[in-house]
């Protein structure tokens, strides 16, 4: 077994049916992209050690995504770890995503 990282993005309560319609989520671990999907688990199979994880939204159509500009979050993966963080964005659809350690138990 490899390690991994597992991230989960949601939109905001309020403004999620909005980033839904309009846009795609993007889970980008070490400066790469990866393509997403709202509410579903994106694994990524990452080394050991420390990585960096952001997450943002793609509208369709658009070449850059939003969100992602923000705080960049730091994770250290374990051997054969599958670590597991939720993604949500702020009140506002351009609002960073905060990248948080998920609780242990089962992936939702």
């Amino acid at each position: 077994m490899s390690s991994s990282v597992v991230v989960v993005p949601r939109g905001h309560w309020i403004s999620a049916w909005f980033l839904h319609l309009f846009a795609v989520p993007v889970v980008r671990v070490d400066d790469v992209d990866h393509p997403a999907r709202w509410g579903q688990p994106t694994e990524v199979t990452v080394e050991p050690g420390s990585h960096r994880v952001v997450v943002g939204a793609r509208y369709h159509g658009a070449g850059s995504a939003v969100g992602i500009g923000g705080k960049e979050s730091s994770f250290v993966v374990a051997e054969q770890q599958r670590l597991v963080l939720d993604a949500r964005n702020g009140f506002l659809n351009h609002d960073p995503f905060r990248v948080t350690e998920r609780a242990i138990g089962t992936l939702r």
